[in-house]
């Protein structure tokens, strides 16, 4: 009998990564996306082709209830979330916060309820987040035991929906994971986050389609790795004999000017004539690494894209991208 899974948030990298993952593995996937999203991925397209999608609001219990009847799933990656924009000052956003709480911690209650009531065999799998601790020191490493303390209102709806999962998991005999993601990158990153802004910026600087490059801090520093890799370790959490909450990440350092220099690098291009940054930039006291030692012996999960290879392989894309 073939296997079903529901994605949400399927437009995003992850998504399309995983879309294409799971049908390799002989899934029929469901994509569930927002009313108002317009079905278009840039370079996705084949990934995302043989997979059926629904647009309903993930927010709404009566569609999320409706939803798990009529699929009965056998997996549900939850993938779909609202956030700020880390490029932009975060001051107090009371709309964009009740948005947050919606998308984030609201859905996961309709989902697990859903599953409860309609199909216990379903499993649940949550995309947690770094921001569900906070780093009170340079290069901090934190790993399943580590307390979480998250460090925005953003940190927090994910750390709620991890503590219900977590709740329903000991009580109701809920299959759910949740997986406690650092910043991953792939080819299909949107260009409002910093990796992609520079692979696509180098792209359009070679082509002489753009001057300069802004960043606001080059010497930012954080646990990049690949969107790729870790869309697998999603799949082996939901696979996996007992359900556990794991960290995913690389647990090596990169700074913003770790990507400019590689991406530029690649191009010919000399960075010191295109990138402009506020003279008062400085490097962070404050910074945090992720210990995914548990998923590697636990679940035989690896990293095989390297740092520079990824960043690389996003200068190819967008240059390909742009040519063409």
């Amino acid at each position: 009998m073939t296997k079903k899974a529901i994605i949400t948030g399927v437009g995003g990298q992850d998504g399309i990564l995983l879309s294409d993952l799971l049908l390799k593995e002989g899934y029929d996937v469901v994509g569930i996306c927002r009313p108002s999203k317009e079905i278009i991925y840039t370079g996705a397209i084949q990934h995302l082709k043989n997979i059926k999608i629904i647009k309903l609001d993930i927010a709404d219990k009566n569609q999320v209830d409706q939803l798990i009847k009529a699929e009965k799933p056998s997996q549900l990656y939850h993938l779909a979330v609202c956030h700020h924009e880390s490029t932009l000052n975060r001051h107090v956003d009371t709309e964009l916060d009740s948005r947050m709480l919606k998308t984030n911690f609201r859905s996961t209650e309709n989902f697990i309820h859903a599953i409860l009531n309609n199909f216990k065999d379903c499993r649940f799998f949550y995309a947690g987040s770094s921001q569900m601790y906070t780093a009170t020191k340079k290069s901090e490493i934190v790993n399943e035991k580590t307390p979480f303390n998250p460090s925005s209102f953003y940190g927090h709806t994910k750390h709620w929906s991890q503590q219900l999962i977590d709740y329903y998991r000991k009580n109701n005999n809920f299959w759910g994971v949740t997986g406690v993601l650092f910043n991953h990158e792939s080819i299909y990153r949107d260009e409002k986050y910093i990796s992609r802004l520079i692979t696509r910026s180098a792209a359009k600087i070679k082509l002489g389609d753009k001057k300069e490059i802004k960043v606001k801090n080059p010497f930012s520093r954080a646990d990049w790795g690949s969107a790729k890799d870790f869309t697998q370790a999603f799949f082996k959490m939901l696979n996996a004999d007992t359900p556990e909450d794991y960290i995913v990440s690389s647990g090596i350092e990169h700074s913003v000017s770790d990507i400019i220099n590689i991406a530029f690098d690649s191009l010919n291009l000399d960075i010191s004539k295109f990138l402009l940054y506020p003279n008062n930039a400085k490097e962070p006291e404050l910074s945090i690494l992720g210990d995914s030692s548990k998923l590697s012996k636990k679940l035989n999960w690896e990293q095989k894209e390297e740092f520079k290879s990824l960043i690389l392989n996003m200068v190819e894309h967008d240059l390909n991208l742009l040519k063409n």
